[in-house]
């Protein structure tokens, strides 16, 4: 364009004595003339015709200038840039829309803004690039400009994302000390197998690329390599951009050990904490990367607990190459001590302030902790009112050096669940209707009224509970219940038992991490409902002749828990045990006695690439007391199916254990159950709604108490040996109704003749 303008216009400069603007639409002439680094009157050059063209194109109107004389006449042509009416994306999942809307934004791509196509081809470029980094190799941009009356355009951007990259193979060139299989399993990357489907460890991107050579980095340096390198990566894209190959290759270096290390500045801790912080690092050992770091951010929280929580630690190695030791200086720096002002709490629009504060173990007005905050912020995920992970910021305070203000921001959970149920379960029929509000009034108090009906059971219950019952945390709560068992649609022993009364229970803490002591005192009138006595196992009539068919009962039950998990909904780290002792003490009528001591232990640990082990482990024995000889059968240890304290799933319900007279279970004195289980790491929001796990489940209950009939031996282990089964278990979280559904598909894997299996069994709950 330049070079035809000056080949157009004469060598030789001349007056000007008129400037005209052609092609103008809603740009005025006197909008561009005040551009212009020259005026009428003046002698125009042709030097100056660049200095025009730069001045129009500046201003951002134009997309075409070009210059023309005519006389003593400079006319300029112009093409104006159209205006945008509408810029729509489509077809975008992998990035959202909100945020490629903030970019069109920022850059002017907007309605209302003038086109500019320059502008829209980077945009274009950059989206491009970016899909390539997330592993989106065949992924589509396509703009489409629409043309409109009076120099108007339409703009729609079209993405087709297609799939992401996998990864066909791995290798790694250069090892010599460590097997190709040992450092691709240290990898957060591999190439597709079975478990690829729910890891997503297969799909290829920059990202994960970056992670990968980390990794190899950090296990060479945790392993004593202190020089090792990628030397470089190479990434093959197949012809058809659907996989690709990766090859790292690597110098391994030599085997460093430790020579020990020294600390300098202010070193506030006592040696018995700084012994505990360093016992992992001994002269002589393998240099390992991962316990310096691990010492830093142990010296960082001890500090932080002393509330010096912008502390420094800086590390500095002397490495003798002659020896290949490293001796390590850490330098401390606590800064000043940090107090916390203030507490703010945000995103609470019905709970009250309180019943969150009283939650948090970090105080106002106290010494800032990191453990009593990471304690906070478990305590606030334990409690039920909150969805998702509190976000905790210290806020500096311009004025004061030594002192923060906490803001926690929560997302309140769903407290009241009005629920009304009609279904078919793994049990039968399903009917109930139920109102719980967890947060009455926004108190923090709980209230229940509940109706369930299924096959086993019917049952009517309120129930209350105040978990601040005390300032120090005890709680206190009160059960009213009605409920009509019908075990025996279970196929168990033939009776059935209408049972009512109430109780109050307390809970009192011992201390701040978890552990209480459990007390409840309450009575209870149970009447047994039996069909002739022809058709009772000789169990429940020898029973019935010693003790009658209807009883009064105080139950005293005593119990410690202790509770570390990181939070009350699918957990992922952390052990929950509980252990008690009911006894169950006549009040009027005829004397029955007896005791049940239970013990319940589940844990969680973190494993590689966000797999998790979760172990349980249930087991209890109940005996009489006094007059009474053995536990009553009413009370006894149950084990089979999915959701009950005996779950052995694959079994149908309380069908293990011991059999009476008439061949149907009977149950036992005696339970131990107990499984392990691997949980599948989910891909983003739906780890916090849908929890997989793959299954080994064991267990069973016995009698030790005399159980005989003709078809079994007196006493002893008469249901046999432990009953297993394995198989994949899905929990699904319905926060609309505050309930988790439980799946499970499981396989038998030791029945014995007669035993009842069941391969798919499904439960309505709450539990972990």
């Amino acid at each position: 364009m330049l070079c035809g303008f000056l080949l157009a216009l004469p060598a030789h400069a001349f007056y000007l004595s008129r400037i005209d603007v052609k092609g103008l639409q809603g740009i005025s002439r006197n909008t561009v003339l005040s551009y212009l680094p020259v005026k009428v009157g003046q002698t125009f050059s042709l030097e100056q015709s660049s200095q025009v063209i730069a001045a129009i194109y500046a201003t951002g109107f134009f997309s075409d200038v070009s210059l023309e004389k005519q006389g003593n006449t400079l006319v300029i042509h112009v093409v104006e840039r159209p205006v945008l009416t509408e810029v729509k994306v489509t077809g975008n999942k992998e990035i959202a829309k909100d945020k490629l809307n903030e970019i069109l934004k920022k850059i002017g791509l907007v309605p209302g803004y003038l086109f500019d196509k320059s502008t829209l081809d980077r945009f274009i470029t950059q989206l491009r690039a970016q899909y390539d980094n997330m592993g989106k190799y065949a992924a589509r941009v396509i703009p489409v400009i629409i043309p409109q009356s009076n120099n108007r355009v339409a703009l729609h951007i079209e993405i087709s994302e297609g799939l992401t990259v996998r990864i066909a193979g791995i290798s790694v060139l250069g090892n010599r000390v460590f097997s190709e299989k040992q450092l691709l399993s240290a990898l957060p990357i591999s190439s597709t197998h079975f478990w690829s489907f729910f890891t997503k460890a297969d799909q290829y991107n920059g990202d994960k690329l970056s992670a990968a050579v980390q990794a190899l980095q950090s296990y060479y340096m945790d392993h004593g390599y202190l020089k090792f390198k990628v030397d470089s990566t190479q990434v093959t894209l197949t012809p058809d951009r659907k996989t690709v190959y990766i090859i790292f290759r690597v110098s391994e270096g030599a085997l460093y050990k430790f020579a020990g290390y020294e600390l300098t500045g202010r070193v506030l801790l006592s040696q018995a904490k700084l012994q505990k912080i360093f016992l992992p690092m001994t002269v002589g050992q393998v240099f390992v990367r991962q316990k310096i770091l691990d010492a830093e951010q142990g010296l960082k929280e001890a500090l932080g607990d002393l509330g010096y929580v912008l502390a420094t630690v800086n590390t500095l190695p002397t490495v003798d190459e002659k020896n290949k030791a490293v001796f390590l200086t850490f330098f401390l720096d606590p800064g000043n001590r940090v107090y916390v002002r203030h507490i703010n709490i945000a995103g609470n629009l019905k709970t009250q302030d309180e019943v969150f504060r009283r939650l948090l173990r970090q105080q106002e007005g106290s010494v800032f902790s990191e453990t009593d905050l990471k304690e906070s912020i478990r305590q606030l995920n334990m409690s039920g009112f909150v969805e998702g992970q509190p976000q905790v910021t210290p806020r500096p305070i311009s004025a004061y050096a030594d002192q923060v203000d906490l803001d926690i921001n929560i997302n309140e959970a769903h407290a009241a669940q009005a629920l009304f149920s009609l279904g078919y379960g793994t049990n039968g029929p399903v009917v109930g209707a139920s109102l719980n509000q967890n947060n009455v009034f926004g108190s923090g108090n709980q209230l229940g009224i509940n109706f369930n009906n299924t096959r086993a059971a019917t049952i009517y219950s309120v129930s209350y509970n105040n978990p601040y019952y005390t300032l120090d945390g005890i709680q206190r709560g009160f059960d009213i219940f009605y409920q009509r068992a019908t075990p025996s649609n279970l196929n168990t022993t033939t009776y059935s038992t209408n049972t009512y009364g109430g109780d109050i229970h307390y809970s009192i803490p011992f201390d701040a991490q978890g552990d209480a002591l459990q007390l409840s005192g309450g009575l209870q009138k149970l009447q047994l409902n039996l069909p002739a006595m022809s058709q009772l196992s000789a169990e429940v009539q020898k029973f019935i002749m010693q003790h009658g068919d209807q009883f009064n009962q105080f139950l005293l039950t005593v119990g410690w828990t202790r509770n570390s998990l990181d939070k009350l909904l699918f957990p992922e780290n952390g052990f929950y045990q509980s252990a008690s002792v009911q006894l169950a003490l006549p009040v009027g009528g005829k004397p029955t006695e007896y005791y049940k001591a239970n013990y319940t232990g589940l844990g969680y640990y973190p494993l590689f690439r966000h797999f998790v082990l979760q172990g349980r482990l249930s087991v209890g024995y109940g005996n009489g007391l006094g007059s009474t000889n053995g536990l009553p059968f009413f009370a006894n240890y149950y084990a089979g199916g999915i959701g009950t304290d005996g779950q052995v799933r694959g079994y149908e319900i309380s069908s293990l254990g011991p059999r009476d007279s008439n061949a149907f279970p009977l149950g036992g004195n005696v339970m131990t159950v107990g499984s392990a289980a691997i949980i599948i790491p989910m891909p983003g929001y739906v780890s916090e709604k849908i929890r997989t796990s793959v299954f080994v489940d064991a267990g069973n209950v016995y009698s030790t108490l005399g159980v005989s009939h003709p078809k079994q031996p007196r006493g002893g282990t008469a249901s046999g040996p432990v009953r297993c089964s394995t198989g994949l278990n899905v929990d699904w979280r319905v926060p609309v109704f505050n309930v988790t559904l439980s799946f499970s598909v499981a396989k038998a894997i030791n029945p014995k003749p007669g035993d009842q299996t069941q391969v798919f069994q499904f439960n309505i709950g709450t539990g972990f």
